[in-house]
């Protein structure tokens, strides 16, 4: 397996805005945390967040010279180190367990341990703070996190975040900073460069990270999520693109790739879900990350290995109306790059094909459930039941997968089946029955 260094960097300069793409989790981590094949689970046990005792002077993160922090510097960074960990910590509906394990001692400030270590050390002019990671597949290993002195809280929520698995996230104030949304401000991921408030506060884009990375038991009992395809209109998946949802107060909540729900790189796709949402009405938006208009900026700060697949020009889809309710998904099924609608009732944005022609009454008579074999390419099947009832045909609709429960009362019915394949829609079987 290919294993390669990542290093995540935290820049603090204030006039640093660069509004993205949406939350990226780099990775899972394992545990005990530097083995590699292992999984964190909700069994799992507490994950130890540790302070260096030593300072280190040089080039990081191999310092040529160290020293030891005072006392006072050490009950500073101490407690900095506390706090940052319960912001993670304590995140709701999330099965990651974090404490402060105290101090160490230690001239390597990056290597793979049972532990994430800080060290407090020279950078960079402008950077805050450096996370440093391993990727082994899917998993990411935690190699150890360096911050400039005198850095302030912030900075340690940011840079354990990364340790944690967590890349930067784009889901920025600039999003909904346009036209459509009235030019509101969103609040943007405390894990983005693009906030619009001050101080470390972790937002929904954060919250859905890390809880959807590590759910905990109740994880979706109280929200909901958004999933469904961007597609190409020769219905080609689009990996790469800027999906996120608005609520009703005009703010971007959470964002996600497109395409980076069930990655895999031999098979690049479209797919995405956007997770841990409090139930009400939505509005999508997916667009490239170089759109003007949504103001991504820059799609992923240069720091992911995805750069190179994300569109730089793409038609803009706008979809409303999209109904979340606790406990559930709401699949809007495919879309189209362009589409623009609004969804009446929620359910999914694949058109319905147009009605077929009322057929002749026939002579027949019992109840059942209408299943069939898939079909070969297509995504979406769609179900139209005519039944003749009090001397009138009355028609009834379902999107399915391969089976469809109708409450009629018994009397006589033509079924037409309908399959969406290659970006339209075709009949494929009709029936008539009695039920």
């Amino acid at each position: 397996m290919f294993l390669r260094w990542m290093i995540l960097v935290g820049i603090l300069a204030a006039t640093l805005v660069q509004p993205a793409a949406g939350y990226l989790v780099e990775g899972k981590l394992g545990y005990p945390i530097d083995r590699y094949g292992t999984k964190y689970s909700a069994s799992s046990g507490t994950i130890s967040v540790k302070l260096n005792l030593l300072r280190g002077h040089g080039s990081a993160p191999y310092y040529g010279s160290w020293g030891e922090l005072t006392s006072a510097e050490r009950s500073h960074y101490a407690s900095l180190i506390a706090e940052a960990v319960e912001y993670w910590h304590k995140v709701p509906d999330c099965a990651l367990k974090l404490a402060y394990g105290g101090t160490t001692k230690t001239s390597t400030a990056v290597a793979r341990r049972p532990y994430v270590l800080v060290t407090v050390g020279s950078l960079p002019s402008g950077v805050g703070g450096v996370g440093y990671s391993s990727r082994y597949g899917s998993q990411s290993i935690p190699v150890g996190v360096i911050v400039r002195p005198g850095s302030g809280l912030g900075t340690f929520v940011h840079e354990i975040g990364h340790q944690l698995g967590l890349g930067h996230s784009h889901c920025g104030w600039a999003l909904t900073y346009n036209s459509t949304f009235g030019y509101s401000k969103s609040d943007g991921a405390f894990m983005s460069y693009s906030r619009y408030y001050t101080g470390p506060t972790l937002q929904g884009d954060d919250l859905a990270a890390i809880a959807s990375t590590y759910p905990g038991s109740t994880f979706g009992d109280r929200s909901g999520s958004i999933s469904g395809e961007l597609v190409k209109s020769s219905c080609k998946g689009i990996f790469g693109a800027n999906v996120f949802v608005v609520d009703s107060h005009g703010k971007a909540v959470v964002a996600r790739l497109s395409g980076m729900h069930e990655y895999a790189s031999a098979a690049l796709h479209g797919k995405f879900k956007l997770p841990r949402l409090t139930p009400g009405t939505y509005t999508l938006v997916a667009a490239s990350p170089y759109d003007s208009t949504y103001r991504t900026g820059s799609p992923h700060g240069g720091y992911t290995k995805y750069d190179s697949y994300s569109p730089t020009s793409l038609a803009v889809s706008v979809i409303k109306g999209i109904v979340v309710e606790a406990g559930g998904d709401t699949a809007i099924g495919s879309i189209v790059a362009g589409t623009h609608k609004t969804l009446s009732d929620g359910g999914s944005s694949t058109p319905e094909p147009e009605a077929e022609p009322e057929p002749e009454p026939q002579d027949t008579t019992a109840s059942r459930t209408l299943s069939w074999s898939p079909i070969s390419g297509a995504t979406y099947y769609y179900i139209q039941v005519y039944s003749h009832e009090a001397g009138k045909w009355v028609v009834r609709r379902a999107v399915s997968t391969t089976s469809v429960t109708f409450e009629t009362t018994p009397g006589k019915h033509t079924v037409y089946l309908h399959a969406y394949i290659s970006g339209r829609w075709w009949r494929v079987a009709s029936q008539s029955m009695t039920l």
